[in-house]
């Protein structure tokens, strides 16, 4: 029972947290329960950065002990705790820091028996189970979600880390990992959408196959306990709500690198690409698009195509004699983009985000993106990275969908009269059509301003405002800005 004297020690143990929460958000998490699933290598720092946040409770699971290999980024490997069950180890180093904690330990490891008392009465799960152990990760997300659970996964490989969330009523473990029972296997690649190029690929696939542990370091692990306890923190404060699967967060310190991904959206744009992108190119309006949006960018030699598609404007830049670098997060619009690009000794065209260019500051004349905007959580990332990038008075190109604008009655009457008055196939656009109302009903469309807030952002974000313009059906504005 809580007295006077410990609550005293316990402000006083986590007032430099207060300022950055508040103090009712501080009792919160000291009235809060966690279940963390493998306190080893990631869950063990996870662990400890709850405890030292001022978390009340934990159920620990852990069935292995402290070995020599895990000194090298595990937070309770010491040579001290050598051959001890690291549930034990680190229900101890927790009290160390908190002894009002409440811990409860299960040296077993979550098992059948027990995974029904490790989950009853927690606020939330960490999975940190060994990557390999299917079975126990199964049984782990499908018993959360059966009892309203969400778990928060953060797996590391090189210097980086991803975070996955799955909430009681998103997209389930098994259908983001694409998990196979009759094989009992996962997908593994699901888990690092962007895989670390440093990092050897031949010791990669022995990982995957179980032939070797998977390359990781201490930097991974403390930045996994980073990224997990501020997503749990702010979640359990009621500060705001993680981002779930199909979305996750990666991040990776030597790349400098920190992406909001959706997964889902990069199968659907490799779909889209190759079967029926290109037929949006029989539209003459989209035609007159890229047209101007090239003619608008003529100041630059050297120009990027951020969000490049399947390469319909990344082949009209290079027809103008200039160095063109094309990128898109999609696999299949690179390969697109790729072939039409073959025979172009002037292009390259690059698997990237627009929300971390991975190039120098000041490289281009000119930026061009054409229909990407709207599908970006966080417009004003990519456009500070396109800005980044430009040369001082580079120019940025930019069309994307208006709100209000896009898959409107008058939209698809327009697209309608210009089929029937330049003979295109009807069909063709039907599924073009298809498409975009999944992209619609799916929530692809993130950022879709008002003329108004468009303008607020570039004049925010490093430029001036040189043409605004309507564009495709009068469904996007076209804009050409100042890098000032």
């Amino acid at each position: 029972m809580r007295n006077e004297s410990n609550e005293a020690h316990y402000n006083e143990l986590f007032s430099r947290n207060i300022g950055i929460i508040s103090e009712e958000d501080q009792q919160r998490l000291r009235n809060c329960t966690i279940g963390i699933a493998g306190v080893g290598g990631v869950g063990g720092i996870q662990l400890v950065t709850l405890a030292r946040a001022g978390v009340g409770a934990f159920h620990i699971a852990d069935p292995s002990c402290f070995g020599a290999s895990d000194r090298n980024r595990q937070y309770g490997a010491l040579e001290s705790t050598l051959g001890k069950n690291k549930a034990d180890v680190m229900s101890a180093l927790v009290h160390d820091i908190n002894p009002e904690c409440e811990i409860t330990t299960f040296d077993t490891g979550v098992n059948a028996g027990n995974i029904e008392p490790f989950i009853e009465g927690c606020d939330a799960i960490v999975d940190a189970i060994e990557f390999f152990t299917i079975e126990e990760k199964i049984r782990l997300y499908a018993t959360a979600r059966k009892m309203n659970k969400y778990v928060f996964t953060s797996p590391i490989i090189g210097m980086g880390a991803t975070l996955l969330v799955f909430a009681p009523d998103s997209m389930t473990f098994e259908e983001y990992m694409e998990y196979n029972p009759k094989t009992n296997q996962i997908n593994a690649a699901k888990f690092c959408p962007i895989f670390p190029e440093y990092v050897e690929m031949s010791v990669y696939q022995q990982a995957v196959a179980g032939q070797r542990p998977i390359p990781s370091n201490p930097v991974a692990a403390m930045l996994s306990g980073s990224l997990t306890a501020t997503e749990l923190l702010l979640f359990l404060t009621g500060r705001r709500m993680p981002v779930v699967a199909p979305q996750l967060i990666q991040a990776d310190m030597y790349r400098r690198s920190f992406d909001v991904i959706n997964d889902q959206w990069s199968d659907f744009w490799s779909e889209f690409s190759q079967e029926v992108y290109d037929y949006i190119t029989l539209l003459p309006d989209y035609n007159r698009m890229l047209d101007r949006v090239a003619e608008l960018s003529l100041a630059g030699t050297q120009v990027l195509d951020a969000g490049c598609g399947t390469g319909n404007l990344t082949i009209r830049l290079a027809d103008q004699q200039r160095q063109v670098t094309a990128i898109d997060f999609s696999e299949g619009m690179v390969k697109s983009a790729s072939a039409k690009a073959q025979h172009f000794d002037n292009v390259t065209v690059v698997g990237g985000n627009v929300t971390n260019l991975d190039f120098p500051d000041e490289n281009f004349d000119a930026v061009t993106s054409v229909n990407v905007l709207f599908n970006i959580q966080h417009p004003e990332l990519a456009i500070r990275e396109m800005c980044r990038v430009l040369k001082p008075n580079g120019k940025l190109v930019i069309s994307s969908p208006l709100k209000g604008r896009g898959l409107s009655a008058e939209h698809r009457q327009r697209v309608l009269d210009d089929c029937i008055a330049h003979n295109i196939d009807q069909d063709k656009m039907n599924k073009v059509l298809k498409f975009q109302l999944r992209l619609l009903t799916g929530g692809g469309f993130k950022y879709l301003p008002t003329e108004d807030e468009i303008l607020e952002l570039l004049l925010a974000n490093g430029f001036k405002i040189l043409v605004m313009e309507e564009a495709y059906y009068k469904t996007n504005f076209l804009i050409q800005a100042e890098k000032c």
